[in-house]
């Protein structure tokens, strides 16, 4: 669900401006908390993997509509093996962080490694049941060779839900780890709110809105009153019926 908030946004971001104030902010409300962090590794609420989506360029994603199943994103394509024993990955060249450095098939392997050496939750551990990760090699800056421990059928599954770029060696989460998404992180308030702007560098598509407020409303029925009195563009985790309630002329979500 939170990933599915995360892409709604990223269209809203990037597209018409939608219900954006006249000063090209977005307010989008989730549920979130005093626990909310930066590492989306660890993240309790569903607040934090949208912000991280906001923030971290995905390696890929899954796309039905794609030829291949596959939207791409930091990872321009991905090879199989006739006998699906590896997987090979090949880095989109241009790709920049936040501090100048340029995104390499190293950075793309740590950050399939890194769910598992920073002990994350579940979701981002998916590369690391199919894909034997300590063998992994990145032969060239452009390259990352994923052996697999038993024949997949189609890794792409894997590698393609919920994997975010994270430069080589990052262990902490501030405001200031380098990223490569389309937003940077600006003020950060844990339970209360996170203010993003948008990234002059990021290689895709660059957003029309200048920033995006994420507030932290863990209450649904709040979450819900506050999209109908117009003090927020985007509600996350309302309920169906909460949702037809709340919608504004003006196109808000």
């Amino acid at each position: 669900m939170a990933a599915g908030a995360a892409a709604a946004l990223l269209v809203t971001g990037c597209s018409a401006s939608g219900g954006a104030s006249a000063d090209g902010t977005l307010r989008a409300a989730f549920s979130g908390g005093t626990a909310e962090t930066l590492n989306y590794f660890r993240g309790p609420t569903a607040l934090d993997y949208v912000r991280a989506r906001l923030v971290h360029a995905p390696l890929c994603e899954l796309d039905p509509a794609s030829p291949d199943g596959v939207s791409y994103g930091v990872v321009e394509s991905i090879e199989v093996a006739d006998d699906l024993s590896e997987y090979t990955l090949r880095v989109r060249d241009g790709v920049r962080f936040t501090d100048g450095s340029e995104l390499t098939s190293k950075d793309v392997l740590y950050s399939l490694r890194a769910p598992v050496e920073l002990d994350g939750l579940p979701f981002t551990l998916l590369a690391a049941r199919g894909f034997d990760l300590d063998a992994a090699s990145a032969p060239d800056a452009s390259t990352v060779v994923l052996p697999t421990l038993s024949p997949i059928a189609d890794g792409r599954e894997l590698v393609c839900q919920s994997m975010l770029a994270i430069k080589d060696g990052t262990k902490e989460f501030t405001p200031d780890t380098p990223s490569s998404g389309p937003f940077t992180i600006a003020a950060f308030e844990p339970g209360r709110t996170t203010l993003l702007e948008r990234n002059p560098g990021y290689y895709g598509t660059a957003p029309s809105l200048e920033s995006i407020e994420l507030l932290s409303i863990p209450d649904g029925t709040a979450r819900a009153n506050a999209l109908r009195q117009g003090q927020i563009d985007f509600a996350g985790g309302i309920a169906p019926a909460q949702a037809r309630t709340s919608a504004r002329p003006t196109g808000s979500r």
